[in-house]
């Protein structure tokens, strides 16, 4: 008998080994060991698991710089006309503005140097620039009362022109050249060397996965566990939160908790803990892993102690 308890207690974490626990039993050996066992209630609940994503997503950097390239060579005769347009309309206005400064580096009157404003006016008036240089019956007629005014006071008529030429000046900018076939062959390397896709954060994953939670903890033991039981496995307890699956108060088997590092990491307790269930109620609960050598009052139907000298080799 001996023999069979010691084998018992060496292969005590045997998965559906049935042992049973009397609460007088229970009871007296208790206040003979002067102890408080570990003995929780565990329940099985459904957990929501939310878990980041990540997905594939097109690269704006990379669809831009090809659509450039593409556009680039659907429209190149288009591209270099606009870019041939836009630099001779820049090189005009930049005459219009050096004739008003010549006009006002002048030291002869008017009458003598107005061509330089009204070939000014003209250009100005061919590129729909509305700015007032000069103006006759002849060029920019809308406006001839208001440049007689202006040209009754040659002072007034210097400040005028020089702010003109100013503003113009400042809209004037120069436009950029088209790409050319250098150009079009170093974007076209670039794209080769980019990733078309770009890694983001994609939205919720949700899963349910039934969980062992502790649940509350008992105090009358002996009461409370009574009856046949079966061992389940050994178990250890997340004492923190580690991600989205494993949450504080889940019961984790002992040996996947060492394989994720959780305990040496300080997410779960180093000591092992034995679930079981009772036959009857089928309520699960978690011991100390002794419990059973201490409190067991049969196992497998038949009975641990047939005499109290037993206790002490046990």
């Amino acid at each position: 008998m001996l023999l069979v308890l010691v084998s018992f207690f060496k292969i005590n974490a045997q998965k559906d080994i049935v042992f049973g626990l009397e609460k007088e039993y229970t009871k007296r050996h208790i206040r003979l060991n002067g102890d408080k066992p570990y003995v929780y209630s565990v329940v099985k609940n459904n957990v929501v698991i939310e878990k980041n994503t990540r997905i594939k997503k097109k690269s704006t950097d990379y669809e831009n710089l090809k659509n450039k390239i593409s556009d680039f060579e659907d429209n190149v005769v288009i591209i270099k006309k606009d870019y041939q347009n836009n630099i001779n309309k820049y090189d005009s206005l930049q005459i219009a503005v050096d004739k008003v400064n010549l006009f006002l580096s002048s030291q002869k009157p008017l009458e003598l140097s107005r061509e330089l404003l009204i070939e000014s006016q003209e250009i100005l008036n061919q590129f729909d620039v509305a700015k007032l240089v000069y103006a006759d019956d002849r060029v920019n007629s809308d406006h001839k009362m208001k440049f007689s005014i202006l040209s009754s006071s040659h002072t007034n008529l210097r400040l005028h022109l020089k702010e003109v030429a100013r503003q113009i000046a400042d809209i004037n900018v120069k436009p950029p050249s088209p790409p050319n076939e250098e150009e079009l062959a170093e974007m076209k390397e670039k794209l080769r060397s980019m990733k078309s896709y770009v890694i983001v954060d994609g939205p919720k994953k949700k899963t349910t996965k039934s969980k062992l939670i502790v649940a509350k903890k008992i105090n009358n033991i002996p009461t409370e566990l009574e009856g046949e039981f079966v061992m389940l496995d050994n178990y250890t307890i997340i004492t923190k939160d580690y991600n989205a699956e494993f949450k504080k108060g889940i019961l984790i088997e002992m040996d996947l908790a060492k394989k994720k590092g959780l305990i040496n990491k300080g997410y779960a307790k180093e000591t092992s803990k034995m679930l079981v269930q009772n036959i009857s109620s089928k309520k699960r609960y978690i011991l100390d892993g002794d419990f059973l050598k201490k409190y067991a009052f049969t196992f497998n139907g038949k009975f641990r102690y047939q005499a109290k000298h037993l206790m002490s080799s046990l």
